[in-house]
């Protein structure tokens, strides 16, 4: 879970830049209102505090399941989708949707 947040982070800064590069939409904020650029720290700030917010939030994520699946022996088995070739299950260990 953790690499796959970080992933879609990456993800969403390839879509930012190619935003920024077709269409000039400053989803980056690589440059001022009046369209000035920054230059050095300053047009890294955007793109190192969105990476920065993403790994923060995996790691809270990864400590809460972590938490939730030592505390609690079926936290995962809870969410399983269970595949049935005859439709619902006899018992009631599957996910209703």
């Amino acid at each position: 879970g953790f690499g796959f947040a970080g992933i879609c982070g990456v993800f969403w800064e390839f879509w930012e830049f190619t935003c920024d590069t077709f269409a000039n939409l400053n989803l980056q904020r690589y440059q001022t209102l009046a369209g000035v650029p920054y230059v050095g720290r300053a047009a890294l700030m955007d793109t190192l505090g969105d990476l920065a917010v993403n790994t923060i939030g995996a790691i809270l994520i990864a400590i809460y399941s972590y938490i939730q699946a030592h505390g609690s022996g079926d936290y995962f088995i809870i969410y399983r989708i269970i595949k049935s070739k005859h439709g619902k299950p006899e018992n009631d260990d599957y996910l209703a949707l």
